[in-house]
């Protein structure tokens, strides 16, 4: 075990940091100024891939375990029309359950954020967003609050017993793509179409980070214990929200040439980073698809290598960080793959799939079957 020890000076310095933060500048002088986080150090590099370590990060509430003869068993339990929309365009369903949001297109071109139950489809609230092209939908995980990012480029909060507006977060110069809460509360994140990521705290607003990357977002996604933020493009960005620097570590792999990175998921033991996207085999000369799993902060580009007939999306790892669940795209069959010796276990066709949220037990499914019909799926628990 590590132990940090602070001498005077290092106190002393640390106390002019909080009294005294330098500004950062994001290249825009209308832009209020970056509001700092206290440094952390950064955890050394080793040569060694190890998928074990001494201290996971731990969980507040553990879930059940559900293996893999459980998902094999997964049922369509509800499914209910959204009749007044001509078709619906995101879905997020909330962590405990109860509730669905959705983004859905009413003519002549307007988005609504809808609420609804989760059993029956009864409307609770909706309003009016503007554009939502994107499945930029996530509650907090509190259930509290819903976030939405819209195609204005805005970020919002919302009450999810009441539709009222907490806060608005600006900053994209087009439209949000992806969002997500940290797992602490405390921060929302959201990936755009400005080629920027970027974080805010979640109940005053204040900007807390701004990434340029090389592309428009593909996918974000926070560590379980909130303090980094991993960012896909052509490689997969890590950025570690608590240092003013905003370099990111790049997660790639030496043995192909990443290209297109799409998924990118935390195991919630902190101990893997899993991303998946098209790849280039430099021995055989052709283009694969596989999903890379990263020992988790030590390794940046000698990752695991799980091959694929196609590509996946839709990637989460169990709470018992046993099981990798995805979907190959456009084909409706979700895939339950061992994460010790990468191994499919599991082939479920779970039928037409446009949008997909799971619930963070990954025990319920939300898909969006057809242009405006919602299905949750259940997986019965042992």
């Amino acid at each position: 075990m590590h132990k940090i020890v602070l001498t005077a000076a290092a106190l002393l310095t640390l106390s002019c940091l909080t009294l005294f933060p330098s500004n950062h500048s994001s290249g825009n002088p209308t832009e209020p100024p970056l509001k700092l986080l206290p440094s952390a150090t950064r955890l050394p590099t080793q040569d060694v891939i190890s998928f074990e370590t001494e201290t996971p990060v731990p969980t507040t509430n553990a879930a059940p375990t559900l293996a893999i003869s459980n998902y094999l068993k997964v049922t369509p339990d509800f499914d209910w029309e959204v009749d007044s929309a001509s078709r619906i365009t995101g879905i997020s369903i909330s962590p405990n359950k109860e509730r669905v949001a959705v983004f859905t297109l009413r003519p002549p071109e307007q988005w609504w954020l809808e609420m609804r139950d989760a059993e029956t489809g009864e409307l609770f609230w909706d309003v009016n967003v503007g554009v939502a092209k994107y499945n930029a939908l996530a509650f907090s995980p509190d259930t509290n609050m819903i976030a939405t990012g819209t195609g204005d480029g805005l970020v919002r909060s919302w009450d999810t017993k009441t539709g009222d507006l907490i806060q608005t977060y600006e900053g994209h110069t087009s439209a949000s793509r992806y969002i997500v809460f940290s797992p602490d509360s405390s921060m929302i994140a959201s990936g755009g179409s400005d080629s920027t990521a970027r974080v805010w705290d979640v109940m005053s607003g204040a900007r807390l980070g701004i990434y340029q990357i090389k592309t428009n977002a593909r996918d974000i996604a926070f560590s379980p214990d909130s303090r980094y933020l991993a960012v896909t493009t052509h490689y997969i960005n890590v950025y570690d929200i608590f240092s003013e620097s905003n370099e990111p570590t790049v997660y790639l792999d030496n043995n192909g040439d990443t290209k297109d990175m799409g998924e990118v998921a935390f195991s919630p033991n902190g101990q893997l980073l899993i991303g998946a996207g098209a790849w280039h085999d430099n021995q055989i000369d052709r283009w694969q698809y596989r999903l890379l799993a990263w020992d988790f902060p030590y390794n940046s580009s000698r990752p695991r290598n799980i091959p694929l007939d196609d590509a996946i999306e839709d990637v989460v790892i169990a709470p018992d960080n046993k099981v990798m669940i995805c979907l190959y795209k456009d084909k409706g069959r979700m895939l339950l793959i061992n994460i010790e010796d990468g191994e499919i276990r599991g082939d479920i066709n779970i039928g037409s799939k446009l949008f997909l949220s799971y619930s963070p037990d990954i025990g319920t499914f939300a898909v969006v079957s057809t242009k405006t019909k919602v299905t949750i799926w259940n997986v019965p628990e042992p």
